[in-house]
């Protein structure tokens, strides 16, 4: 039973390979930079907007 299960994890690391290359790893770096960079001016503009109390 172990044996289909090493089986079935070598097909879908190698099914993955083709998938995780320098430019799949560029637009994750891409789309969590743009999301930080989002949330951090939403951050920046509500410590601006803070009202005087």
């Amino acid at each position: 039973m172990a044996h289909l299960f090493e089986e079935r994890n070598v097909y879908l690391i190698s099914y993955g390979r083709r998938f995780v290359t320098p430019v799949f790893f560029r637009l994750v770096n891409l789309i969590c930079g743009l999301a930080l960079g989002f949330f951090a001016l939403k951050l920046l503009w509500s410590m601006l907007t803070l009202p005087n109390g």
